[in-house]
């Protein structure tokens, strides 16, 4: 989108497009649909030739490090709207050069996610091969308030998978916990109880370990409603009494 090629390339928006609209009259560049530009595969090799030979490591870099800023930044923002007591991180400032987007409205929101989540799937999997591990824990942080209520529990979960494996690699406590939470979740709804009730109970005792009496909770409730999937209605019953007194004792 615009917005995103303007944070990649530092400009403002109204010169990306200006930009943007030039390429696509030369026929470097596609706009469909309107407001979206793409390369042909051909010319995306072209590009990221000429990237590579024209500018240095420390400029793609930046500009790299812009665009993941971008996505995380609306991605968090804009999950925040359509849940307002959602956990919230921390995030440091974008980069200089960078425009998040500002989202009014859930409706903006759900319009956003439904644009941009397979660009944001793709920038999950750059931001990890990139030496970006806290984009690609953070950005698959953001996506979980929007793939699951789309029913995209594949994407869902090789996201949260991503998650797992990055915030593991920072040694993020906090992310880590958040990411197997998640993961759990989307295995759970896979089917695939057993790794969810092992995540589960990672994300569990890493909540404990950091004192958030909170997601503690939320874990619980989690347990309750895998056990309610399986139809173990007795147990489930027990696991949702303790995130009760949890959440309450929070």
């Amino acid at each position: 989108s615009v917005p995103v090629a303007a944070s990649l390339a530092g400009i403002p928006p109204g010169q990306a497009r200006q930009v943007l609209g030039e390429l696509a009259g030369a026929h470097l560049l596609a706009e469909h649909p309107p407001g979206r530009f793409a390369f042909h595969d051909l010319l995306r090799a072209y590009a990221g030739e000429q990237a590579r030979a024209g500018c240095g490591e420390g400029e793609r870099r930046a500009a790299t490090w812009r665009a993941l800023d971008h996505y995380r930044h609306t991605a968090i923002g804009a999950a925040g709207i359509l849940v307002p007591i959602r956990h919230q991180l921390t995030l440091p400032p974008p980069q200089p050069g960078t425009a998040p987007e500002s989202l009014a409205s859930e409706a903006a929101a759900l319009t956003w996610f439904e644009a941009e989540y397979p660009a944001l799937l793709a920038a999950v999997s750059w931001a990890a091969s990139s030496g970006f591990d806290a984009h690609a824990w953070q950005i698959p942080w953001g996506l979980a308030e929007f793939l699951p209520r789309c029913g995209l529990w594949l994407s869902y979960a090789a996201a949260q998978e991503a998650a797992v494996t990055a915030a593991g690699r920072l040694g993020d406590r906090e992310g880590l916990a958040l990411a197997h939470g998640e993961f759990s979740w989307a295995l759970g709804r896979l089917g695939r109880y057993d790794d969810a009730f092992r995540h589960l109970r990672q994300a569990a005792d890493l909540f404990l370990q950091i004192g958030d009496q909170v997601n503690q909770a939320r874990m619980a409730l989690n347990h309750a409603h895998l056990l309610a999937f399986q139809e173990r209605h007795g147990e489930a019953r027990g696991r949702a009494r303790e995130a009760l007194a949890l959440f309450r004792a929070a």
